[in-house]
């Protein structure tokens, strides 16, 4: 359980957030829609602890957030692979890391064997051995993706990852997340532009204000999967979160 708890957040004179609070619950997807510059990717950065509230808290379940001890995986908007390291690498590059922060004690043949099981499960097993240079957008992300659920996150928190893949890839990697988080259910919260991207994967969908951000509204997202664009029901949701949206 994620708990955000009047969460507030200034950059000097600015208020970016002001007294957000929501919870996602153990294993949901949950998206985050608001308009352009609402302070989205803020309050990601918050919840993953990369900046602090100016006032309130996060919690995981029922504890104050401590990136050291919590296991949070973050996917950034723009292509995050280190260049100088192969597509097993940079998964491998996720283990090491985490490993060190919680003083763990993982072998070279568990972090082999861990990496070369998500890249497989992600259809990347066969580019294991290329650099980032050799490879598409598509796969970058894919990549980004891999390196995100290596550590077996108690939370993934995702900022428009999609947002400039081009339509048939952006779709495609709609579905491998929903397949990839329908298998290994984490908690996920994934801010994103597109109101249909919203409730193409959602379970729920938060509405922010403009700045300074509030929760405008919270949309349950009840259509079985997998789910159709062109569905009355689709259609439906997708128009009663525009709407939210226009008023402001």
């Amino acid at each position: 359980m994620i708990q955000v708890e009047e969460v507030s957040k200034r950059f000097g004179d600015l208020l970016v957030l002001d007294r957000v609070s929501f919870s996602v619950g153990d294993g949901e997807f949950m998206c985050i829609c608001g308009p352009t510059g609402c302070g989205k990717t803020t309050l990601l950065r918050v919840m993953a602890g990369l900046i602090p509230a100016t006032m309130g808290r996060v919690l995981v379940d029922g504890q104050p957030l401590d990136p050291l001890r919590h296991n949070i995986s973050f996917v950034f908007q723009e292509p995050s692979c280190l260049p100088w390291k192969t597509v097993s690498g940079n998964v491998r590059f996720s283990l090491e890391t985490r490993s060190a922060a919680l003083r763990q004690n993982l072998s070279k043949a568990d972090m082999d064997e861990r990496a070369g099981r998500i890249l497989d499960f992600v259809g990347l097993q066969e580019f294991a051995h290329y650099y980032p240079h050799q490879i598409s957008a598509g796969m970058k992300q894919r990549v980004a993706i891999a390196r995100a659920f290596v550590t077996e996150p108690d939370l993934l928190l995702m900022d428009e990852p999609f947002g400039y893949l081009d339509v048939q890839t952006r779709y495609f990697l709609e579905k491998e997340i929903l397949r990839i988080w329908e298998k290994l259910r984490r908690t996920v919260v994934f801010v994103t532009h597109s109101i249909e991207e919203a409730v193409y994967l959602s379970e729920r969908t938060m509405v922010l204000t403009e700045l300074p951000a509030r929760v405008s509204a919270t949309i349950p997202v009840n259509l079985p999967q997998p789910r159709d664009y062109d569905d009355p029901s689709f259609m439906d949701l997708r128009r009663k979160i525009t709407d939210l949206i226009k008023w402001w």
